[in-house]
C-alpha cells in the first residue's frame, strides 16, 4: 500500500521492484529502513494525482503505451518530470 500525497494506491511488492535500478527498487532493496503508516502505507512525497500512470508502467512495463488522450491532458513536462524522478527514463 502507497499513499503518494495523500492518493492511495495498492499493488504488489513484484510490480513496484519490476524494473531494475528505479527509485522503487532501490527503495525496497533492504538497504533502507522503511516504516509504514498506521494503515500500513508507505509515504511517498509526490504528487500522486498521476502516479496511476507510474503504476500502470511498472505493472507493464515491456508493453505500456501512454495514450494520446492521456498525453493531452498531462502536461508532458509534469509527466516527464514523475518519470525522472522514479527512474523510468533512459
Amino acid at each position: 500500500l502507497l499513499n503518494v500525497g495523500g492518493h492511495r494506491f495498492e499493488t504488489s511488492l513484484q510490480s513496484l521492484t519490476s524494473v531494475p535500478h528505479t527509485y522503487f527498487a532501490s527503495l525496497f532493496s533492504g538497504r533502507f529502513e522503511l516504516t509504514s503508516d498506521a494503515k500500513g502505507a508507505y509515504f511517498i512525497d509526490r504528487d500522486g494525482k498521476n502516479f496511476h500512470n507510474i503504476l500502470n508502467f511498472l505493472r507493464d512495463s515491456g508493453s505500456f503505451k501512454l495514450s494520446s488522450n492521456i498525453m493531452e491532458e498531462l502536461p508532458r513536462d509534469e509527466l516527464t518530470v514523475e518519470l525522472e524522478f522514479y527512474g523510468l527514463l533512459d
